[in-house]
């Protein structure tokens, strides 16, 4: 999976992957299935199920901080890579239908 992909007129071109991200959400998501399955095994409102949601809640927002940063790395990679090149406009949008564009038998 690729974040963000650019290429400039002359043909040069960066790909930003996206698997720092993938790897964050995928250790928010077992992480979140484990803390899950220790606080339904509490008591509502015990000492012990209020401490688990606060580690959760910790926890939690700061692999979201960690997402947050990367994107924004990925972002200042792109911007980096225009401005060495001399790109004076950025066009952002989502390549749909380029799949579909009959390119023959064979393609690079």
């Amino acid at each position: 999976m690729h974040l963000r992909a650019v290429v400039v007129k002359n043909g040069e071109s960066a790909i930003i992957s996206g698997r720092g991200i993938r790897s964050k959400k995928r250790e928010l998501n077992k992480f979140l299935g484990i803390m899950f399955k220790k606080i339904s095994r509490c008591k509502k409102h015990s000492k012990r199920f209020k401490k688990l949601k606060i580690a959760k809640n910790r926890y939690k927002n700061k692999l979201k901080r960690k997402i947050r940063d990367l994107r924004h790395k990925a972002k200042r990679q792109i911007v980096n890579f225009c401005v060495l090149k001399g790109v004076n406009k950025i066009f952002v949008g989502n390549p749909k239908g380029i799949e579909k564009r009959d390119t023959g038998r064979k393609q690079n």
